[in-house]
C-alpha cells in the first residue's frame, strides 16, 4: 500500500509540473494592440459632416458660435456654464470661424478660423486660466 501511495503521489506532482510549465503566457499588450488594430479597422467614414464642441474647463460663463465663412451663422450656445460642455454640432464643410465670448470683466474674446473637411471633428477647451487651449482638427 505504500508503494502505491508513494507512486500515487510521484504521477501527481508530475502532472502537475507538467500542466504549470506548459502553460504559456501572451503579453497583454500584445492582445490590446490586435484589438485596436481591429477597432480601427472598423472605423471608416463616409462623407460625415465635420463636428466641433466646446468644453469650458474655465471659471466663468462663454457664448460659443460656430460661423460659416460662406454661410453665415451655424448655431450658438449660449452661457456655457464651467464644468460643463456642449452637444457635438455638425456643419457642412468649408472655411468655419469659432467665436468665444465672455461678458466676464478681465477675460478675453477668443476667435479660430480653420477649414474643416468631412469626416473631421475639431473640440475647443477653454482651461482653468480661461485660455483656449491648443487644439487641431481630428480624423472621425
Amino acid at each position: 500500500m505504500k508503494i502505491i501511495t508513494s507512486l500515487l503521489l510521484k504521477v501527481i506532482v508530475a502532472l502537475t509540473l507538467i500542466t504549470t510549465f506548459s502553460c504559456s503566457v501572451e503579453s497583454l499588450d500584445d492582445e490590446q494592440s490586435l484589438n485596436q488594430a481591429s477597432n480601427e479597422a472598423n472605423l471608416t467614414c463616409t462623407n460625415a459632416q465635420p463636428e466641433s464642441r466646446l468644453i469650458n474647463n474655465g471659471t466663468v460663463n462663454f457664448e460659443f458660435e460656430i460661423i460659416s465663412t460662406t454661410s453665415g451663422q451655424i448655431i450658438e450656445f449660449i452661457n456655457v456654464a464651467p464644468g460643463t460642455s456642449t452637444s457635438w454640432t455638425s456643419f457642412p464643410e468649408g472655411e468655419i470661424l469659432f467665436s468665444i465670448k465672455s461678458n466676464t470683466t478681465g477675460v478675453s474674446d477668443m476667435k479660430t478660423q480653420l477649414v474643416l473637411a468631412n469626416c473631421e471633428t475639431y473640440e475647443l477647451e477653454i482651461m482653468s486660466n480661461n485660455t483656449l487651449a491648443t487644439s487641431v482638427p481630428t480624423g472621425i
